[in-house]
Protein backbone atom coordinates (compact mmCIF):
# COMPACT_ATOMS: atom_id res chain seq x y z
CA UNK A 1 0.00 0.00 0.00
CA UNK A 2 1.16 3.55 -0.72
CA UNK A 3 1.91 5.80 2.23
CA UNK A 4 -1.46 7.43 2.82
CA UNK A 5 -1.17 11.07 3.85
CA UNK A 6 -4.89 11.75 4.26
CA UNK A 7 -7.64 9.34 5.37
CA UNK A 8 -11.35 10.19 5.00
CA UNK A 9 -13.71 8.19 7.22
CA UNK A 10 -17.06 7.89 5.45
CA UNK A 11 -19.33 5.08 6.77
CA UNK A 12 -21.44 4.69 3.61
CA UNK A 13 -20.94 2.71 0.38
CA UNK A 14 -19.34 5.70 -1.38
CA UNK A 15 -20.86 5.64 -4.85
CA UNK A 16 -22.06 9.17 -5.74
CA UNK A 17 -20.60 11.25 -2.91
CA UNK A 18 -20.01 14.47 -4.81
CA UNK A 19 -18.71 16.54 -1.89
CA UNK A 20 -16.05 14.06 -0.80
CA UNK A 21 -14.92 13.61 -4.41
CA UNK A 22 -14.59 17.37 -4.88
CA UNK A 23 -12.75 17.91 -1.60
CA UNK A 24 -10.27 15.09 -2.14
CA UNK A 25 -9.60 16.14 -5.75
CA UNK A 26 -8.88 19.69 -4.61
CA UNK A 27 -6.53 18.50 -1.86
CA UNK A 28 -4.54 16.52 -4.44
CA UNK A 29 -4.64 19.19 -7.15
CA UNK A 30 -3.43 21.85 -4.71
CA UNK A 31 -0.57 19.58 -3.56
CA UNK A 32 -1.82 19.46 0.01
CA UNK A 33 -1.67 15.62 -0.03
CA UNK A 34 -0.18 13.19 -2.56
CA UNK A 35 -2.26 10.12 -1.69
CA UNK A 36 -5.74 9.98 -0.16
CA UNK A 37 -7.76 7.00 1.04
CA UNK A 38 -11.52 7.03 1.62
CA UNK A 39 -12.58 4.38 4.14
CA UNK A 40 -16.20 3.49 3.37
CA UNK A 41 -18.63 0.57 3.90
CA UNK A 42 -19.37 -2.37 1.66
CA UNK A 43 -23.07 -2.54 2.51
CA UNK A 44 -23.72 -3.31 -1.16
CA UNK A 45 -21.90 -6.56 -1.96
CA UNK A 46 -21.76 -5.69 -5.66
CA UNK A 47 -19.29 -2.89 -4.88
CA UNK A 48 -15.56 -3.54 -4.88
CA UNK A 49 -13.80 -3.69 -1.51
CA UNK A 50 -10.81 -1.88 -2.97
CA UNK A 51 -11.21 0.62 -5.80
CA UNK A 52 -9.04 3.34 -7.30
CA UNK A 53 -10.70 6.68 -7.99
CA UNK A 54 -7.57 7.81 -9.84
CA UNK A 55 -3.80 7.51 -9.41
CA UNK A 56 -3.83 9.53 -6.18
CA UNK A 57 -7.14 8.55 -4.56
CA UNK A 58 -8.54 5.19 -3.55
CA UNK A 59 -11.50 3.70 -1.67
CA UNK A 60 -11.47 0.87 0.85
CA UNK A 61 -14.96 -0.41 1.64
CA UNK A 62 -14.94 -2.22 4.97
CA UNK A 63 -16.66 -5.62 4.43
CA UNK A 64 -19.19 -6.83 6.99
CA UNK A 65 -21.66 -9.70 7.25
CA UNK A 66 -23.60 -8.13 10.10
CA UNK A 67 -27.30 -7.50 9.43
CA UNK A 68 -29.65 -5.50 11.63
CA UNK A 69 -31.01 -2.05 12.46
CA UNK A 70 -31.14 -1.90 16.28
CA UNK A 71 -29.02 0.51 18.31
CA UNK A 72 -26.98 -2.41 19.74
CA UNK A 73 -26.37 -3.73 16.24
CA UNK A 74 -25.06 -0.34 15.13
CA UNK A 75 -22.63 -0.25 18.06
CA UNK A 76 -21.31 -3.71 17.15
CA UNK A 77 -21.15 -2.75 13.45
CA UNK A 78 -19.08 0.37 14.13
CA UNK A 79 -16.80 -1.44 16.58
CA UNK A 80 -16.03 -3.96 13.82
CA UNK A 81 -15.74 -1.14 11.25
CA UNK A 82 -13.23 0.71 13.46
CA UNK A 83 -11.05 -2.36 13.95
CA UNK A 84 -10.99 -3.28 10.25
CA UNK A 85 -10.24 0.30 9.23
CA UNK A 86 -7.35 0.54 11.69
CA UNK A 87 -5.95 -2.81 10.57
CA UNK A 88 -6.16 -1.94 6.88
CA UNK A 89 -4.33 1.37 7.39
CA UNK A 90 -1.81 0.11 9.97
CA UNK A 91 1.17 0.79 7.69
CA UNK A 92 0.04 4.35 6.94
CA UNK A 93 1.32 7.46 8.62
CA UNK A 94 -1.47 9.95 7.94
CA UNK A 95 -0.82 13.65 8.30
CA UNK A 96 -4.55 14.29 8.54
CA UNK A 97 -7.75 12.31 9.13
CA UNK A 98 -11.20 13.62 8.14
CA UNK A 99 -14.25 12.30 10.00
CA UNK A 100 -17.32 12.84 7.82
CA UNK A 101 -19.90 12.05 10.50
CA UNK A 102 -20.25 11.85 14.26
CA UNK A 103 -20.38 8.05 14.07
CA UNK A 104 -16.73 7.92 12.97
CA UNK A 105 -15.44 10.86 15.02
CA UNK A 106 -14.30 8.50 17.83
CA UNK A 107 -12.18 6.63 15.28
CA UNK A 108 -10.79 9.94 14.08
CA UNK A 109 -9.72 10.72 17.64
CA UNK A 110 -8.05 7.28 17.89
CA UNK A 111 -6.08 8.00 14.71
CA UNK A 112 -5.04 11.37 16.11
CA UNK A 113 -3.81 9.85 19.37
CA UNK A 114 -1.92 7.04 17.62
CA UNK A 115 -0.36 8.99 14.74
CA UNK A 116 -0.27 12.53 16.20
CA UNK A 117 -2.01 13.72 13.03
CA UNK A 118 -4.43 16.56 12.41
CA UNK A 119 -8.15 15.81 12.80
CA UNK A 120 -10.78 17.54 10.67
CA UNK A 121 -14.46 17.10 11.50
CA UNK A 122 -16.07 17.31 8.06
CA UNK A 123 -19.65 17.28 9.34
CA UNK A 124 -22.20 17.31 6.51
CA UNK A 125 -25.06 18.07 8.92
CA UNK A 126 -25.75 19.25 12.45
CA UNK A 127 -24.98 15.71 13.53
CA UNK A 128 -27.01 15.66 16.75
CA UNK A 129 -30.07 17.45 15.33
CA UNK A 130 -31.13 15.29 12.40
CA UNK A 131 -34.52 13.67 12.03
CA UNK A 132 -33.08 10.20 12.65
CA UNK A 133 -31.24 11.07 15.88
CA UNK A 134 -33.88 11.09 18.65
CA UNK A 135 -34.39 9.97 22.25
CA UNK A 136 -31.47 8.21 23.94
CA UNK A 137 -29.51 8.21 20.72
CA UNK A 138 -29.62 12.03 20.64
CA UNK A 139 -28.72 12.22 24.33
CA UNK A 140 -25.62 10.05 23.95
CA UNK A 141 -24.71 11.64 20.61
CA UNK A 142 -24.58 15.06 22.25
CA UNK A 143 -22.30 13.72 24.99
CA UNK A 144 -19.97 12.10 22.46
CA UNK A 145 -19.76 15.17 20.23
CA UNK A 146 -19.29 17.59 23.14
CA UNK A 147 -16.47 15.44 24.52
CA UNK A 148 -14.62 14.62 21.32
CA UNK A 149 -14.93 17.98 19.61
CA UNK A 150 -12.11 19.18 21.86
CA UNK A 151 -9.73 16.90 19.94
CA UNK A 152 -10.70 18.41 16.58
CA UNK A 153 -8.29 20.81 14.87
CA UNK A 154 -10.81 22.16 12.39
CA UNK A 155 -14.54 21.82 11.74
CA UNK A 156 -15.64 22.22 8.13
CA UNK A 157 -19.37 22.63 7.50
CA UNK A 158 -21.59 22.96 4.44
CA UNK A 159 -23.82 25.85 5.53
CA UNK A 160 -23.44 29.21 7.31
CA UNK A 161 -26.50 28.23 9.37
CA UNK A 162 -24.80 25.04 10.55
CA UNK A 163 -21.69 27.05 11.43
CA UNK A 164 -23.73 29.48 13.53
CA UNK A 165 -25.30 26.56 15.40
CA UNK A 166 -21.96 24.93 16.23
CA UNK A 167 -20.44 28.23 17.35
CA UNK A 168 -23.44 28.87 19.61
CA UNK A 169 -23.29 25.40 21.19
CA UNK A 170 -19.55 24.75 21.61
CA UNK A 171 -16.73 26.88 22.95
CA UNK A 172 -13.21 27.31 21.60
CA UNK A 173 -13.80 25.61 18.26
CA UNK A 174 -12.40 26.50 14.85
CA UNK A 175 -15.24 26.50 12.31
CA UNK A 176 -15.04 27.03 8.55
CA UNK A 177 -17.71 26.84 5.85
CA UNK A 178 -17.12 25.20 2.47
CA UNK A 179 -20.39 25.29 0.57
CA UNK A 180 -21.40 22.58 -1.91
CA UNK A 181 -21.22 24.81 -4.97
CA UNK A 182 -20.76 22.87 -8.25
CA UNK A 183 -17.92 23.44 -10.69
CA UNK A 184 -18.44 26.32 -13.10
CA UNK A 185 -21.14 25.77 -15.67
CA UNK A 186 -19.72 23.89 -18.65
CA UNK A 187 -20.50 24.86 -22.21
CA UNK A 188 -20.19 21.73 -24.30
CA UNK A 189 -22.69 20.05 -26.59
CA UNK A 190 -26.05 21.13 -25.22
CA UNK A 191 -28.13 20.10 -28.20
CA UNK A 192 -29.33 16.81 -26.69
CA UNK A 193 -32.64 17.00 -24.83
CA UNK A 194 -32.34 13.86 -22.73
CA UNK A 195 -35.66 13.86 -20.87
CA UNK A 196 -37.87 14.92 -23.79
CA UNK A 197 -36.35 12.19 -25.93
CA UNK A 198 -36.44 9.46 -23.27
CA UNK A 199 -39.99 10.14 -22.04
CA UNK A 200 -41.49 11.55 -25.29
CA UNK A 201 -42.32 14.90 -23.71
CA UNK A 202 -43.62 17.52 -26.18
CA UNK A 203 -41.48 20.62 -26.72
CA UNK A 204 -44.19 22.95 -25.42
CA UNK A 205 -44.60 21.09 -22.09
CA UNK A 206 -42.68 22.13 -18.94
CA UNK A 207 -40.27 19.78 -17.18
CA UNK A 208 -39.68 19.96 -13.43
CA UNK A 209 -36.95 17.89 -11.79
CA UNK A 210 -36.26 16.54 -8.33
CA UNK A 211 -32.85 14.89 -7.99
CA UNK A 212 -31.37 13.21 -4.96
CA UNK A 213 -32.52 10.88 -2.21
CA UNK A 214 -36.16 9.83 -2.63
CA UNK A 215 -37.62 10.14 0.87
CA UNK A 216 -40.55 11.84 2.56
CA UNK A 217 -38.46 14.30 4.66
CA UNK A 218 -37.02 15.63 1.37
CA UNK A 219 -40.56 16.49 0.27
CA UNK A 220 -40.74 13.76 -2.36
CA UNK A 221 -44.17 12.49 -1.26
CA UNK A 222 -45.55 16.02 -1.37
CA UNK A 223 -44.14 16.54 -4.88
CA UNK A 224 -45.50 13.22 -6.09
CA UNK A 225 -49.02 13.87 -4.79
CA UNK A 226 -49.05 17.40 -6.21
CA UNK A 227 -48.26 16.32 -9.75
CA UNK A 228 -51.08 13.79 -9.75
CA UNK A 229 -53.64 16.58 -9.72
CA UNK A 230 -52.36 19.12 -12.25
CA UNK A 231 -52.32 19.56 -16.00
CA UNK A 232 -50.40 16.78 -17.75
CA UNK A 233 -48.39 19.40 -19.64
CA UNK A 234 -46.43 19.91 -16.39
CA UNK A 235 -44.04 16.96 -16.01
CA UNK A 236 -41.97 15.88 -12.99
CA UNK A 237 -38.76 13.85 -13.31
CA UNK A 238 -37.58 12.06 -10.15
CA UNK A 239 -33.90 11.26 -10.61
CA UNK A 240 -32.24 9.38 -7.77
CA UNK A 241 -32.63 6.48 -5.39
CA UNK A 242 -34.24 5.79 -2.02
CA UNK A 243 -37.19 4.39 -0.14
CA UNK A 244 -39.85 5.95 -2.39
CA UNK A 245 -38.35 4.72 -5.66
CA UNK A 246 -40.77 1.79 -6.01
CA UNK A 247 -43.84 3.97 -5.38
CA UNK A 248 -42.68 6.56 -7.90
CA UNK A 249 -42.17 3.91 -10.57
CA UNK A 250 -45.65 2.55 -9.89
CA UNK A 251 -47.24 6.00 -10.18
CA UNK A 252 -45.32 6.69 -13.38
CA UNK A 253 -47.28 3.88 -15.01
CA UNK A 254 -50.57 5.55 -14.02
CA UNK A 255 -49.82 9.23 -14.71
CA UNK A 256 -48.45 10.51 -18.02
CA UNK A 257 -46.64 13.44 -16.38
CA UNK A 258 -44.76 11.49 -13.68
CA UNK A 259 -41.39 9.96 -14.66
CA UNK A 260 -38.52 8.17 -12.94
CA UNK A 261 -34.86 8.17 -13.94
CA UNK A 262 -32.08 6.28 -12.19
CA UNK A 263 -29.36 8.28 -10.42
CA UNK A 264 -26.40 9.19 -12.62
CA UNK A 265 -22.71 9.62 -11.88
CA UNK A 266 -21.69 12.99 -10.34
CA UNK A 267 -19.87 14.04 -13.51
CA UNK A 268 -23.08 13.48 -15.51
CA UNK A 269 -25.48 15.39 -13.27
CA UNK A 270 -25.12 18.71 -15.09
CA UNK A 271 -25.84 17.18 -18.50
CA UNK A 272 -29.13 15.78 -17.21
CA UNK A 273 -30.18 18.67 -14.97
CA UNK A 274 -29.89 21.25 -17.75
CA UNK A 275 -32.53 19.33 -19.73
CA UNK A 276 -35.25 20.33 -17.25
CA UNK A 277 -36.91 23.72 -16.89
CA UNK A 278 -37.29 24.08 -13.11
CA UNK A 279 -35.65 22.35 -10.13
CA UNK A 280 -37.51 21.38 -6.95
CA UNK A 281 -36.32 20.82 -3.38
CA UNK A 282 -39.13 20.73 -0.81
CA UNK A 283 -37.25 19.61 2.31
CA UNK A 284 -39.46 19.65 5.42
CA UNK A 285 -38.88 21.52 8.70
CA UNK A 286 -38.90 18.45 10.94
CA UNK A 287 -35.53 19.11 12.62
CA UNK A 288 -32.99 21.82 13.38
CA UNK A 289 -30.60 20.38 10.82
CA UNK A 290 -33.10 20.99 8.00
CA UNK A 291 -33.80 24.55 9.14
CA UNK A 292 -30.18 25.60 8.71
CA UNK A 293 -29.14 23.33 5.84
CA UNK A 294 -27.92 24.48 2.44
CA UNK A 295 -28.57 21.37 0.30
CA UNK A 296 -26.47 20.89 -2.81
CA UNK A 297 -29.45 20.19 -5.09
CA UNK A 298 -30.72 23.79 -5.41
CA UNK A 299 -27.10 24.81 -6.04
CA UNK A 300 -26.86 22.28 -8.87
CA UNK A 301 -30.16 23.48 -10.35
CA UNK A 302 -28.99 27.08 -10.43
CA UNK A 303 -25.59 26.14 -11.82
CA UNK A 304 -27.37 24.38 -14.71
CA UNK A 305 -29.45 27.48 -15.42
CA UNK A 306 -32.66 26.34 -13.74
CA UNK A 307 -34.70 28.47 -11.36
CA UNK A 308 -35.82 26.51 -8.30
CA UNK A 309 -38.90 25.98 -6.16
CA UNK A 310 -37.80 25.35 -2.57
CA UNK A 311 -39.11 25.26 0.97
CA UNK A 312 -38.90 28.64 2.66
CA UNK A 313 -36.41 27.53 5.32
CA UNK A 314 -34.02 30.12 6.83
CA UNK A 315 -30.85 29.34 4.84
CA UNK A 316 -32.20 27.71 1.67
CA UNK A 317 -34.94 30.33 1.35
CA UNK A 318 -32.41 33.15 1.75
CA UNK A 319 -30.29 31.65 -1.02
CA UNK A 320 -33.16 31.72 -3.54
CA UNK A 321 -34.51 35.06 -2.35
CA UNK A 322 -31.12 36.83 -2.51
CA UNK A 323 -30.41 35.45 -5.99
CA UNK A 324 -33.98 36.16 -7.18
CA UNK A 325 -33.76 32.76 -8.82
CA UNK A 326 -36.97 30.97 -7.92
CA UNK A 327 -40.05 30.63 -5.75
CA UNK A 328 -40.47 29.94 -2.03
CA UNK A 329 -43.14 27.68 -0.53
CA UNK A 330 -44.11 27.15 3.10
CA UNK A 331 -42.64 23.84 4.30
CA UNK A 332 -45.08 20.92 3.96
CA UNK A 333 -47.70 23.10 2.24
CA UNK A 334 -48.91 20.92 -0.64
CA UNK A 335 -51.68 23.32 -1.65
CA UNK A 336 -49.33 26.30 -2.04
CA UNK A 337 -46.79 24.15 -3.88
CA UNK A 338 -49.39 22.80 -6.30
CA UNK A 339 -50.66 26.32 -6.91
CA UNK A 340 -47.22 27.55 -7.99
CA UNK A 341 -46.70 24.56 -10.28
CA UNK A 342 -50.14 24.99 -11.85
CA UNK A 343 -49.73 28.69 -12.64
CA UNK A 344 -46.08 28.84 -13.76
CA UNK A 345 -45.56 29.79 -17.39
CA UNK A 346 -42.51 29.48 -19.61
CA UNK A 347 -42.08 33.25 -19.49
CA UNK A 348 -42.04 33.16 -15.69
CA UNK A 349 -39.24 30.60 -15.89
CA UNK A 350 -37.26 32.64 -18.44
CA UNK A 351 -37.54 35.72 -16.22
CA UNK A 352 -36.02 33.88 -13.25
CA UNK A 353 -33.45 31.92 -15.26
CA UNK A 354 -31.57 35.06 -16.23
CA UNK A 355 -30.45 35.45 -12.62
CA UNK A 356 -29.04 31.92 -12.28
CA UNK A 357 -26.13 32.60 -14.66
CA UNK A 358 -25.15 35.73 -12.72
CA UNK A 359 -25.26 33.70 -9.50
CA UNK A 360 -23.16 30.82 -10.88
CA UNK A 361 -20.33 33.15 -11.96
CA UNK A 362 -19.70 34.03 -8.31
CA UNK A 363 -20.79 30.85 -6.57
CA UNK A 364 -18.86 27.84 -7.83
CA UNK A 365 -16.47 25.18 -6.57
CA UNK A 366 -13.47 26.97 -8.09
CA UNK A 367 -14.02 29.78 -5.57
CA UNK A 368 -14.54 27.31 -2.72
CA UNK A 369 -11.24 25.64 -3.66
CA UNK A 370 -9.41 28.85 -2.78
CA UNK A 371 -10.93 28.79 0.69
CA UNK A 372 -10.27 25.07 1.14
CA UNK A 373 -6.61 25.42 0.14
CA UNK A 374 -6.20 28.27 2.62
CA UNK A 375 -7.77 26.23 5.44
CA UNK A 376 -5.37 23.31 4.96
CA UNK A 377 -2.28 25.47 4.45
CA UNK A 378 -3.12 27.25 7.68
CA UNK A 379 -3.69 23.89 9.41
CA UNK A 380 -0.16 22.80 8.47
CA UNK A 381 1.42 26.26 8.90
CA UNK A 382 2.21 26.52 5.19
CA UNK A 383 1.06 30.13 4.91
Amino acid sequence: MKIIENIHLYPSPFTNETRVLRITKTLVDKNIFKNILVVASQSNKSLLIEENIDSNRAVYRVPSNLVGTSFIFKIIFFFQWYLKALFYTKSSRPKCVNAHSLSVLPLGVIYKLIYKCKLVYDAHEIETETQEVVGLRRYFSKIVEKTLINFVDNIILTSPGHADWYLANYKRINVQVIENFPYKRRHGDESQDIFREKFSIPDEDLIFIYQGYLSEPRGVKLILESFKGIDVSKHIIFMGFGELKKEIIQESTRYLNIHFHEAVRPEEVYSYTRCADVGIHMMDDSCINHLYALPNKPLEYMNAGLPAIVSNLPVMGKLINDANSGWLVKPNDEEEFRGIIATLTRQDIINKSQFTHKWSLKNNWENQEIKLESIYKSLFNLI
